[in-house]
């Protein structure tokens, strides 16, 4: 039995060895580069490289390094919507998960629907946030009243969102 115990324990070891996430692999990628930069140019020192990650704000890409370091992260709903993005993007199917929960939860409530939808229209272009419009959608198509009790700046900011013209 413990002969057993042993061996998958080691099995589920060397499959986790073998998964690496994308930024994992995208900052193996840019470690390689820079070590074969400075070891072509061995009289300068490479010591800052930069790289830009222009698809997201510095606050969600600064919590997606604070969850790839510490393992969590505080979503708002002013957050969600990138964060939903950069998890999709760079593989974390966990905080995909619970930033499509927190999202979804979100939709019932005017204010957080209102900084969600605004931060959305940022991140149009990508899959996670068009998957989120159409469940806002189908949420107001069952709910129709409900953009006539919110505010104009809602009713305007939802329909110009979910026409596409951002």
């Amino acid at each position: 039995m413990f002969n057993q115990m042993i061996l998958s324990h080691q099995t589920r070891l060397k499959t986790h060895r073998g998964k690496k996430s994308r930024i994992r692999n995208i900052l193996s990628n840019v470690w390689i580069s820079v070590r074969r930069r400075s070891s072509n140019r061995l009289d300068h020192d490479v010591t800052n490289i930069t790289i830009p990650i222009v698809d997201f704000e510095p606050e969600i890409f600064q919590h997606l390094m604070t969850y790839v370091h510490t393992g969590t992260v505080h979503i708002k709903p002013s957050t969600v919507v990138g964060l939903l993005n950069a998890a999709q993007v760079f593989g974390f199917s966990q905080l995909y998960r619970d930033s499509m929960n927190f999202a979804v939860s979100c939709i019932s409530g005017q204010r957080s629907m209102e900084v969600m939808l605004a931060s959305a229209t940022h991140y149009y272009g990508f899959k996670s946030t068009r998957l989120l419009l159409k469940m806002l959608q189908s949420y107001i198509s069952a709910y129709p009243d409900l953009l006539n009790t919110r505010s104009r700046h809602l009713r305007d900011l939802t329909v110009k969102v979910l026409s596409g013209r951002i």
